[in-house]
Protein backbone atom coordinates (compact mmCIF):
# COMPACT_ATOMS: atom_id res chain seq x y z
CA UNK A 1 0.00 0.00 0.00
CA UNK A 2 2.82 2.34 0.87
CA UNK A 3 4.43 1.91 -2.56
CA UNK A 4 1.13 2.42 -4.39
CA UNK A 5 0.44 5.60 -2.38
CA UNK A 6 3.98 6.86 -3.00
CA UNK A 7 3.66 6.09 -6.72
CA UNK A 8 0.34 7.96 -6.91
CA UNK A 9 1.78 10.97 -5.06
CA UNK A 10 4.82 11.09 -7.35
CA UNK A 11 2.57 10.80 -10.42
CA UNK A 12 0.37 13.67 -9.23
CA UNK A 13 3.46 15.74 -8.45
CA UNK A 14 4.93 15.16 -11.91
CA UNK A 15 1.56 15.95 -13.51
CA UNK A 16 1.42 19.29 -11.71
CA UNK A 17 5.06 20.12 -12.50
CA UNK A 18 4.98 19.07 -16.14
CA UNK A 19 1.39 19.91 -17.17
CA UNK A 20 -0.49 22.23 -14.82
CA UNK A 21 2.21 24.76 -13.89
CA UNK A 22 3.19 25.45 -17.54
CA UNK A 23 -0.50 25.60 -18.52
CA UNK A 24 -1.23 28.16 -15.81
CA UNK A 25 1.79 30.23 -16.87
CA UNK A 26 0.72 30.07 -20.52
CA UNK A 27 -2.83 31.15 -19.66
CA UNK A 28 -1.47 34.11 -17.68
CA UNK A 29 0.82 35.15 -20.57
CA UNK A 30 -2.06 34.95 -23.06
CA UNK A 31 -4.40 36.87 -20.74
CA UNK A 32 -1.86 39.66 -20.26
CA UNK A 33 -1.18 39.74 -24.01
CA UNK A 34 -4.89 40.07 -24.83
CA UNK A 35 -5.40 42.76 -22.17
CA UNK A 36 -2.50 44.77 -23.64
CA UNK A 37 -3.91 44.26 -27.14
CA UNK A 38 -7.35 45.45 -26.02
CA UNK A 39 -5.84 48.53 -24.38
CA UNK A 40 -3.89 49.32 -27.57
CA UNK A 41 -7.13 48.88 -29.54
CA UNK A 42 -8.93 51.36 -27.29
CA UNK A 43 -6.05 53.84 -27.52
CA UNK A 44 -5.80 53.67 -31.32
CA UNK A 45 -9.57 53.91 -31.78
CA UNK A 46 -9.71 56.94 -29.47
CA UNK A 47 -7.10 58.68 -31.62
CA UNK A 48 -9.16 57.99 -34.75
CA UNK A 49 -12.36 59.26 -33.15
CA UNK A 50 -10.70 62.45 -31.94
CA UNK A 51 -9.33 63.11 -35.42
CA UNK A 52 -12.69 62.29 -37.04
CA UNK A 53 -14.41 64.71 -34.66
CA UNK A 54 -12.36 67.51 -36.18
CA UNK A 55 -9.39 67.87 -33.87
CA UNK A 56 -6.24 68.76 -35.79
CA UNK A 57 -3.82 67.58 -33.11
CA UNK A 58 -4.35 65.24 -30.22
CA UNK A 59 -2.54 65.27 -26.89
CA UNK A 60 -1.48 61.71 -25.91
CA UNK A 61 -2.29 62.49 -22.28
CA UNK A 62 -5.85 63.30 -23.31
CA UNK A 63 -6.12 59.92 -25.06
CA UNK A 64 -4.93 58.19 -21.88
CA UNK A 65 -7.59 60.06 -19.90
CA UNK A 66 -10.28 58.88 -22.33
CA UNK A 67 -9.40 55.17 -22.08
CA UNK A 68 -11.90 54.40 -19.28
CA UNK A 69 -15.37 53.91 -20.71
CA UNK A 70 -16.98 56.51 -18.47
CA UNK A 71 -14.45 59.20 -19.47
CA UNK A 72 -14.87 58.32 -23.16
CA UNK A 73 -18.64 58.49 -22.86
CA UNK A 74 -18.58 61.83 -21.01
CA UNK A 75 -16.19 63.39 -23.52
CA UNK A 76 -18.09 62.38 -26.64
CA UNK A 77 -21.46 63.31 -25.11
CA UNK A 78 -20.36 66.95 -24.81
CA UNK A 79 -22.32 69.34 -27.03
CA UNK A 80 -20.94 69.94 -30.48
CA UNK A 81 -20.13 73.40 -31.77
CA UNK A 82 -20.60 72.24 -35.38
CA UNK A 83 -23.96 70.45 -35.45
CA UNK A 84 -27.04 70.10 -33.30
CA UNK A 85 -25.89 67.15 -31.23
CA UNK A 86 -22.79 65.97 -29.43
CA UNK A 87 -19.17 65.24 -30.32
CA UNK A 88 -20.12 61.69 -31.33
CA UNK A 89 -22.20 63.26 -34.11
CA UNK A 90 -19.06 65.13 -35.17
CA UNK A 91 -17.31 61.75 -35.38
CA UNK A 92 -20.13 60.36 -37.54
CA UNK A 93 -20.05 63.41 -39.83
CA UNK A 94 -16.24 63.51 -40.02
CA UNK A 95 -15.64 59.82 -40.69
CA UNK A 96 -13.48 59.68 -43.81
CA UNK A 97 -12.27 56.63 -45.77
CA UNK A 98 -8.83 56.77 -44.13
CA UNK A 99 -10.51 56.69 -40.68
CA UNK A 100 -12.54 53.64 -41.74
CA UNK A 101 -9.38 51.88 -42.95
CA UNK A 102 -7.56 52.61 -39.70
CA UNK A 103 -10.52 51.50 -37.59
CA UNK A 104 -10.82 48.31 -39.62
CA UNK A 105 -7.09 47.65 -39.21
CA UNK A 106 -7.19 47.99 -35.43
CA UNK A 107 -10.40 45.94 -35.25
CA UNK A 108 -8.76 43.21 -37.33
CA UNK A 109 -5.71 43.15 -35.06
CA UNK A 110 -7.90 42.79 -31.98
CA UNK A 111 -9.97 40.07 -33.66
CA UNK A 112 -6.83 38.18 -34.67
CA UNK A 113 -5.45 38.44 -31.13
CA UNK A 114 -8.73 37.20 -29.67
CA UNK A 115 -8.82 34.27 -32.06
CA UNK A 116 -5.19 33.44 -31.24
CA UNK A 117 -5.95 33.38 -27.52
CA UNK A 118 -9.16 31.40 -28.02
CA UNK A 119 -7.29 28.84 -30.12
CA UNK A 120 -4.41 28.50 -27.66
CA UNK A 121 -6.12 28.30 -24.31
CA UNK A 122 -9.23 26.82 -22.85
CA UNK A 123 -11.82 29.39 -21.77
CA UNK A 124 -13.60 27.52 -18.99
CA UNK A 125 -16.51 29.94 -18.60
CA UNK A 126 -19.04 29.30 -21.39
CA UNK A 127 -20.52 32.83 -21.23
CA UNK A 128 -17.08 34.41 -21.65
CA UNK A 129 -16.26 32.02 -24.49
CA UNK A 130 -19.54 32.83 -26.27
CA UNK A 131 -19.12 36.57 -25.74
CA UNK A 132 -15.60 36.61 -27.21
CA UNK A 133 -16.75 34.61 -30.24
CA UNK A 134 -19.72 36.95 -30.78
CA UNK A 135 -17.38 39.93 -30.56
CA UNK A 136 -14.97 38.46 -33.13
CA UNK A 137 -17.91 37.84 -35.48
CA UNK A 138 -19.23 41.37 -34.97
CA UNK A 139 -15.81 42.79 -35.78
CA UNK A 140 -15.45 40.59 -38.87
CA UNK A 141 -18.83 41.69 -40.22
CA UNK A 142 -17.66 45.21 -41.14
CA UNK A 143 -16.19 46.11 -44.52
CA UNK A 144 -13.74 49.05 -44.57
CA UNK A 145 -14.37 49.71 -48.26
CA UNK A 146 -18.01 50.54 -47.72
CA UNK A 147 -18.89 54.22 -47.58
CA UNK A 148 -22.59 53.64 -47.07
CA UNK A 149 -24.23 55.74 -44.36
CA UNK A 150 -25.99 52.73 -42.84
CA UNK A 151 -22.71 50.78 -42.67
CA UNK A 152 -21.10 53.73 -40.90
CA UNK A 153 -23.97 53.80 -38.41
CA UNK A 154 -23.50 50.09 -37.68
CA UNK A 155 -19.74 50.54 -37.32
CA UNK A 156 -20.15 53.49 -34.96
CA UNK A 157 -22.80 51.62 -32.97
CA UNK A 158 -20.35 48.74 -32.47
CA UNK A 159 -17.60 51.12 -31.43
CA UNK A 160 -19.90 53.04 -29.09
CA UNK A 161 -20.86 49.82 -27.34
CA UNK A 162 -17.20 48.84 -26.95
CA UNK A 163 -15.70 52.23 -26.15
CA UNK A 164 -18.52 53.73 -24.03
CA UNK A 165 -19.80 50.52 -22.44
CA UNK A 166 -23.28 50.65 -23.95
CA UNK A 167 -25.34 47.49 -23.70
CA UNK A 168 -28.77 47.32 -25.33
CA UNK A 169 -30.15 45.19 -22.51
CA UNK A 170 -28.67 46.83 -19.41
CA UNK A 171 -27.71 50.32 -20.63
CA UNK A 172 -24.32 51.78 -19.71
CA UNK A 173 -22.06 49.43 -17.79
CA UNK A 174 -20.02 50.61 -14.82
CA UNK A 175 -17.19 48.18 -15.55
CA UNK A 176 -15.55 47.43 -18.90
CA UNK A 177 -17.14 44.06 -19.68
CA UNK A 178 -14.58 43.10 -22.32
CA UNK A 179 -11.65 43.71 -19.96
CA UNK A 180 -13.48 41.82 -17.21
CA UNK A 181 -14.04 38.83 -19.49
CA UNK A 182 -10.42 38.86 -20.65
CA UNK A 183 -9.25 38.87 -17.01
CA UNK A 184 -11.40 35.77 -16.41
CA UNK A 185 -9.56 33.75 -19.07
Amino acid sequence: MYEIGLGAAVSVGFYWLLVKVPEIAKRKRLRNYLLASYEAFRRDATYQFLFASGQRSVDPDMVEELLPQKAFREHFRQPSSKVHGDLWHDVANGLEPHHRRELFAIMSMLRDDMLYVLNNTDVADQKSFDFLHRLTKAIASHDPRSEDYDDDKMLLRLFWSIMAGWNLVTGYEEEDQIARIIRRI
